[in-house]
C-alpha cells in the first residue's frame, strides 16, 4: 500500500492555480494538470495532460489525453490519441494522432496543421488550416484557406472560410447551405482510394489502435521499473505471496474489489467524506492499473527463472498486451491479474517490516 500510494502521488502531478513558474517546465506523469502559469515553454509526457493555466510559450505534449483549457501564448505541438482545445492558442497548432476536437469558443491565431484520423473544427482558427485525416467536420470560422488530403470533408452551416478550400479525397466535400467560402473549391480525386479500395482507412484505424496499445505498455512498463527500483521489499513481498499463496491472493483481490466501490460510496454520500471519496476512486483507478505489473512478473520470472526483473517486466508485459486482443480471453486475463495483483499486495504490504522501504 505505501507502493501505491507513493505511485499515486508521483504519477498524478497538480500545479496548483496562481503560481508562477519561472522558465522551462519539464514533467512527467499518468494525470498531468497545469493551473498555474508557465513563464516559458511546458515539455509534458503522460497519459492524461490537462493546460488549464497560461503558458507564455510553447506547449510541447505527448499522451493519451490532452486537452487544452487555458491559454498557451506560443505554439502548441501536440502527439497524443484524444486532443482537444478549449482555450486559446497564439500562434500555431500542429498536432498528431488518433482525433482532434476544437471546440466553439477555442481560438488558434495562427495556422493549424493536424494528421491523423477525424478532425471537428467548431473554434475560430485566424490563419489557415491544413488537413491529412480519414474525416473533418468544419462547423467554426477558418481566416484563410483549407486545403489537405481529406477521406471525407463535411463544411456545416455555420462554417465561414476566408480562402480557397482545396482538397485531394475519393470523395466530394459536403457542403450545407449556410456556410460561407471567400474563395474557390477545388477538388483533386484522389487515385489512392482505387489502389488500395478500403485498406487505407483501415490503416488509419489500426494505427490509431496500435499507438494506444504502445503508450500503455510504456507506461506500464514504467510504473513496474518504478516499483521494482525504490520498493523492492514490497515487490518481493508481493512476489513471495504470489508463490505460495495465489489463490489466497484471488480472494484478497476479489474482496478488495467489492470493497472500494462500497466505501467510496459511503463517502461520496457525506459532506465531508466526498472530497476523500473522489480521491479514494482516483486511487483506486489507479491501482487497479498498476496491479498487472505483480502477476507479470511472476509468471514470466516462472517460465524464465534466471532472467531479471526488468528483462521479465518488459518482456512479459509485450506478450500479455498481445494476449488482451484475443476477444474473451483478453478479458478475463485483465481481470484475473487485477485480482491477483492486489491481494498480492496487500497481503505483501501487511507482511512487511517497517523501514525495509526506505523510499517509501
Amino acid at each position: 500500500m505505501k507502493f501505491l500510494i507513493a505511485i499515486f502521488l508521483s504519477f498524478t502531478t497538480l500545479l496548483l492555480a496562481q503560481e508562477v513558474h519561472e522558465g522551462d517546465y519539464f514533467i512527467t506523469g499518468g494525470t498531468v494538470e497545469i493551473t498555474m502559469v508557465v513563464k516559458g515553454d511546458v515539455f509534458a509526457v503522460g497519459s492524461q495532460i490537462f493546460v488549464k493555466g497560461r503558458v507564455d510559450g510553447d506547449v510541447i505534449a505527448i499522451g493519451g489525453t490532452l486537452q487544452i483549457d487555458g491559454e498557451v501564448v506560443g505554439n502548441a505541438r501536440l502527439i497524443g490519441g484524444q486532443m482537444v482545445v478549449n482555450g486559446k492558442i497564439g500562434k500555431n497548432l500542429t498536432a498528431f494522432g488518433g482525433n482532434l476536437i476544437v471546440n466553439p469558443g477555442a481560438l488558434v491565431r495562427g495556422n493549424a496543421h493536424f494528421t491523423g484520423g477525424e478532425v471537428t473544427l467548431a473554434g475560430n482558427v485566424r490563419g489557415g488550416v491544413t488537413l491529412n485525416s480519414s474525416s473533418a467536420e468544419i462547423k467554426g470560422e477558418i481566416g484563410q484557406r483549407l486545403k489537405g488530403s481529406i477521406g471525407q470533408l463535411h463544411i456545416g452551416p455555420q462554417s465561414v472560410i476566408g480562402g480557397d478550400v482545396e482538397y485531394k479525397s475519393s470523395n466530394e466535400l459536403k457542403m450545407d447551405p449556410g456556410a460561407e467560402i471567400d474563395g474557390e473549391v477545388i477538388y483533386q480525386p484522389s487515385h489512392l482510394q482505387e489502389f488500395w479500395g478500403e485498406e487505407w482507412k483501415q490503416k488509419v484505424i489500426i494505427g490509431s489502435k496500435l499507438l494506444g496499445i504502445l503508450m500503455n505498455l510504456f507506461f506500464s512498463f514504467v510504473l513496474g521499473a518504478l516499483y521494482i527500483k525504490f520498493f523492492p521489499q514490497g515487490f518481493h513481498s508481493a512476489l513471495n505471496v504470489l508463490k505460495r499463496r495465489p489463490w489466497a491472493a484471488v480472494g484478497v483481490g476479489l474482496l478488495t474489489l467489492i470493497l472500494i466501490p462500497i466505501i467510496c460510496l459511503l463517502l461520496l454520500v457525506s459532506i465531508l467524506g466526498f472530497p476523500i471519496g473522489l480521491a479514494l476512486i482516483a486511487f483506486s483507478l489507479l491501482t487497479f492499473y498498476t496491479a498487472k505489473v505483480l502477476p507479470i512478473i511472476w509468471i514470466t520470472r516462472g517460465i524464465f527463472p534466471k532472467m531479471g526483473n526488468y528483462w521479465a517486466l518488459f518482456i512479459g508485459l509485450i506478450f500479455f498486451f498481445i494476449l488482451l486482443q484475443i476477444p474473451y480471453v483478453g478479458g478475463l486475463l485483465s481481470f484475473s491479474f487485477i485480482l491477483l495483483g492486489l491481494g498480492a499486495a496487500m497481503m505483501g504490504s501487511s507482511t512487511m517490516h517497517p523501514g525495509h522501504d526506505k523510499a517509501s
